[in-house]
């Protein structure tokens, strides 16, 4: 979930990129291309990105 800090117009798929980077960076995963499945809300408390991971077999 995608919590913006204000109310300008803002790209969900920028936020996603910026995230996807740190996590691949953090050794979260290889690469971010290992993701199959991903989901990306908008809410309205600022600030803030909250991640759910979750391992597929």
């Amino acid at each position: 979930e995608a919590f913006p800090p204000d109310k300008r117009k803002r790209d969900l798929d920028n936020v996603l990129k910026s995230l996807l980077d740190a996590l691949t960076h953090a050794n979260v995963w290889d690469d971010d291309s290992q993701i199959d499945d991903l989901r990306i809300y908008r809410n309205i408390v600022a600030g803030m990105v909250k991640v759910r991971l979750y391992e597929t077999t």
